[in-house]
């Protein structure tokens, strides 16, 4: 995931995605976006086919394509921090698959596979769950205590004791939106368990903040691509 935020489902669990972080799940996994609408987001995607014992992938050897198909379905955590090459990588392969008149391409493609799939292999082995850093995660604690307040960047800023701009550019980089964004959606995620649990659109409306049920509702029907009553009607 480079920017933007999606959440993917697999059984009952939920794996929120934001920047930087990996999905991985096993061919015999089922997995989607489920209920939860595709948001805008940029990610990159990638299908690999395991090869089975005793053939060959991305110019190996058997020998060294079983030890990679072996290590990928070793994977344990769907869900992890990546590696900002990742995304440097994938550019790589897209310009790489369009060229021509290179006899040495589909080597160099390989080779390139080769290292995004070392680098999956690697961060999940090196790194914990995804977290962010504590003056980050201050932050999220201070929005989430309080639904019903629009922050300003300011206000947010100084719980974070960073200046405005350095708090915007390390928010967006960790948490892969912008913090109005993220004010936004946290109270759309509200807003639908309140609504489900049988509360009035102007209810939902005016203890989330919101100056008037038709701003909600526009903001809501943003998110959601349905009205706040459509979405009760479901």
């Amino acid at each position: 995931m480079v920017t933007g935020e999606q959440v993917f489902n697999v059984g009952e669990s939920q794996y929120r995605m934001r920047s930087n972080d990996v999905f991985v799940t096993p061919p015999s996994l089922q997995h989607g976006s489920g209920s939860n609408l595709m948001e805008r987001a940029f990610f990159y995607w990638l299908q690999i086919k395991l090869p089975p014992k005793n053939s060959s992938i991305l110019c190996l050897t058997p020998q060294q394509s079983f030890i990679i198909a072996k290590r990928l379905a070793a994977v344990k955590k769907l869900r992890f921090a990546g590696d900002k090459r990742m995304g440097i990588i994938f550019e790589e392969l897209f310009k790489l698959y369009h060229s021509k008149g290179d006899p040495l391409k589909k080597i160099t493609i390989s080779s390139r596979i080769i290292e995004l799939l070392l680098l999956v292999i690697s961060c999940e082995n090196n790194q914990g769950d995804v977290s962010v850093s504590p003056d980050i995660g201050d932050v999220i604690d201070y929005i989430d205590s309080r639904p019903d307040i629009f922050f300003s960047a300011q206000e947010l800023a100084q719980v974070a004791s960073l200046s405005v701009s350095r708090f915007k550019v390390k928010f967006k980089k960790e948490i892969g939106i912008p913090p109005s964004q993220y004010v936004l959606r946290k109270k759309i995620d509200l807003a639908k368990a309140m609504l489900d649990s049988g509360k009035s659109v102007t209810e939902v409306a005016f203890d989330l903040g919101f100056s008037s049920s038709q701003y909600f509702a526009t903001v809501f029907k943003r998110f959601t691509l349905r009205t706040p009553r459509e979405y009760c009607r479901l």
